[in-house]
């Protein structure tokens, strides 16, 4: 199945008729066989980057940075020293993303 050079994937001429029927078919079968999932795709809203990312952009700057100096200081250090800057950074950074996240979720 080819598609116009030109259509996007809002555009409804990019469908043939028969897709169109094709589609209403599987709409139909779905708010049939459950009605809630049906509704809620339905009213599905594109949600925007500051609803979907989990950190907050205090924290999404602060963890871009601690993981630029992170990268900086495993370049200076020995190769020997390198698993262990590893094992402080997942020590440090995973806790700190998910208390991040749950903050961000708790002022929403």
């Amino acid at each position: 199945m080819t598609r116009p050079s030109n259509s996007g994937p809002g555009d409804l001429d990019a469908l043939s008729s028969w897709e169109r029927q094709v589609l209403a078919g599987i709409e139909a079968d779905l708010a049939a066989g459950d009605p809630c999932l049906a509704q809620e795709m339905s009213s599905c809203v594109r949600r925007s980057t500051a609803e979907w990312w989990p950190l907050s952009a205090r924290c999404t700057v602060l963890l871009f940075v601690v993981l630029v100096v992170l990268v900086l200081v495993g370049a200076l250090v020995p190769a020997s020293w390198r698993a262990v800057l590893g094992l402080i950074t997942t020590i440090v950074v995973v806790p700190w993303i998910l208390l991040c996240a749950i903050e961000h979720a708790r002022s929403d």
